[in-house]
């Protein structure tokens, strides 16, 4: 039997002292994007002529969103939402929660955010943050 988990429902809270901050209207979450980087070592005594490796870097990616944005919202605006945060360059500890209770844990900047107006659309923005370190997974 196969079994998988919705979406919907899916939340991110910015720690902030200590209390969570609901980042509000996100929508289709990509990332974390992890990956690990490699270094070729073939030689001349590499068996079969057959290229050899190691695993060097690991590394985070991005975790991008669209939000359907709001200015009047706190979790988005100028003085403490996702536009104070690109501004103040600052590393924040987030936490995207799944339906079902699993989770990512992550220390991530505010590396973009990409406004839209689109004439038949609501407004809207596409965010995203870059972790630093590694994020860490919870088991629901």
């Amino acid at each position: 039997m196969t079994t998988a988990v919705g979406t919907l429902g899916t939340i991110l809270t910015k720690d902030v002292a200590g209390s969570p901050q609901l980042i509000g209207q996100i929508q289709d979450v990509s990332g974390p994007d992890l990956s690990t980087d490699t270094d070729e070592y073939t030689n001349h005594d590499s068996s079969g002529g057959v290229e050899e490796f190691i695993p060097t870097i690991k590394r985070t990616g991005e975790i991008t969103m669209p939000v359907v944005f709001n200015g009047a919202d706190a979790s988005h605006d100028e003085a403490t939402g996702l536009i104070k945060h690109w501004e103040d360059k600052v590393l924040d500890d987030y936490e995207l929660e799944y339906p079902d209770g699993s989770k990512w844990q992550f220390n991530a900047y505010v590396t973009g955010l990409s406004m839209g107006a689109p004439v038949d659309g609501h407004l809207m923005a596409d965010v995203t943050f870059r972790p630093s370190g590694a994020p860490v997974f919870v088991g629901p």
